[in-house]
């Protein structure tokens, strides 16, 4: 009868070896998305920040200032790059806010760019000063 030697050195260097890419990808993934959800969730703060005072000034050049502001306030990085958009349509001023986002994932690739947008609609305030 043969015996059947069994030897498992090394066994967990290379499981490790071969579990670690994976799980780097995973945590920087995850960074990667939770961060793109903070920005998104600043990029909606502005706009809407930058709508409120559209919709109570009807100065569009104050509404950019506050958007920037808005922005720089929330830490964005690249915050330069954000295109802000005004629009008014009758009472309504909207503002939009994007900014390409790009996503670096190690050993997945290349990365790859998403534009993220927050938006705002805000009514026009007649005579604010009355409220």
């Amino acid at each position: 009868m043969l015996k059947i030697i069994k030897n498992s050195k090394g066994s967990a260097v290379v499981e490790t070896a071969i579990m670690f890419p994976l799980v780097l990808m995973l945590t920087f993934g995850f960074i990667m998305f939770t961060q793109a959800i903070r920005i998104n969730t600043v990029l909606e703060v502005a706009a809407r920040e930058a709508a409120r005072t559209y919709s109570l000034t009807n100065n569009s050049s104050l509404a950019t200032q506050k958007a920037r502001a808005e922005l720089a306030l929330g830490g964005v990085p690249n915050a330069e790059q954000a295109t802000i958009g005004l629009s008014s349509s009758g009472y309504d001023r909207k503002v939009t806010v994007d900014l390409p986002y790009n996503f670096h994932i190690p050993f997945a690739g290349g990365g790859f760019v998403k534009a993220l947008r927050g938006s705002a609609v805000f009514h026009l305030e007649p005579n604010p000063a009355h409220y």
